[in-house]
């Protein structure tokens, strides 16, 4: 990946006009929302303890598990983000740039969980009311990823005697930190010989697996100049591929399956930016 980020920079530097003098550094920094589509969420659930202590897994449980297609919401949460940009005048009012940094997304999900299916092997089957998973654990569906965000190619029109500027370009993510609850353990207690033991009763094991390693899409930024060195700015980044992969379930034959890879490949986030520029260097040019 560092690679890949090298090579990007090395072909945008010599890419600019060799007759470029003007160049410019800033920091752009600030909070981001991200916005994920809901989606539906095959919920596996394990009942009456684990066979093999420890072992946490969808197959290590006393009774055979149950699977029901559930429906989960997300709810966009507050991120940061931070970058260099580095850019030159290609004329009076129009820029090319090239930007790295790093771009965080955050939301949460919650799964409501009803299953109206008869399971004779389960005993205690009646004890599984309809229930929101977050209820049981308030962290179940926290989502935290931390990407290296790569814009080799922005182009930039200033406007309005350069007060208000208009940014495009393409945008790169490359997962470098994952964090993701997607499952709920509750535990019973049981005596045993006078001393209280607390067992593993059920697990909740929801379907969101792997992430996406690299995300592409758009970026679109509008800048407003406040002084020679600071500019605020709002942006979205419009990503054309799903956070998550495709996933190869292995569970029982339903219906809800197919729809559930449909909904994950659409999983497509919209990044709503909004923060500062400073810029720290200008060289080539005298300052106004």
């Amino acid at each position: 990946m560092k690679k890949i980020i090298l090579i990007a920079l090395f072909i945008q530097l010599i890419g600019y006009p060799l007759y470029a003098q003007k160049f410019e550094l800033k920091v752009n920094l600030g909070t981001n929302l991200s916005f994920i589509p809901n989606f539906t969420n095959p919920i596996v659930i394990t009942s009456g303890g684990v066979v093999i202590p420890g072992l946490i897994s969808r197959n290590n449980s006393v009774y055979q598990p149950l699977l029901g297609i559930q429906q989960s919401e997300t709810t966009a949460k507050l991120g940061f983000f931070i970058d260099l940009e580095l850019s030159t005048k290609l004329s009076e009012n129009i820029k090319l740039s090239f930007a790295c940094g790093l771009n965080q997304m955050k939301f949460n999900y919650d799964s409501y969980v009803d299953f109206d299916t008869e399971i004779t092997t389960w005993p205690d089957f009646n004890k599984l009311p309809p229930v929101e998973l977050r209820t049981l654990d308030p962290n179940y569906g926290n989502t935290n990823l931390l990407y290296i965000n790569l814009r080799p190619l922005n182009l930039s029109l200033s406007l309005f005697k350069n007060k208000f500027t208009l940014q495009c370009g393409p945008s790169f993510n490359f997962l470098i930190s994952n964090k993701q609850n997607n499952k709920v353990i509750l535990y019973t207690t049981e005596q045993n010989a006078g001393q209280t033991v607390e067992m593993i009763d059920k697990i909740y094991f929801d379907s969101t697996g792997d992430m996406n390693k690299i995300l592409f899409g758009l970026q679109i930024r509008a800048e407003y100049k406040i002084n020679k060195h600071l500019e605020i700015f709002i942006s979205s980044q419009n990503y054309f591929n799903s956070i998550y992969k495709e996933q190869n379930l292995i569970l029982h034959e339903q219906s809800g399956l197919e729809t559930y890879n449909q909904d994950i490949l659409a999983s497509k986030a919209l990044q709503i930016q909004t923060g500062l520029s400073y810029i720290l260097w200008n060289f080539g040019k005298k300052n106004n």
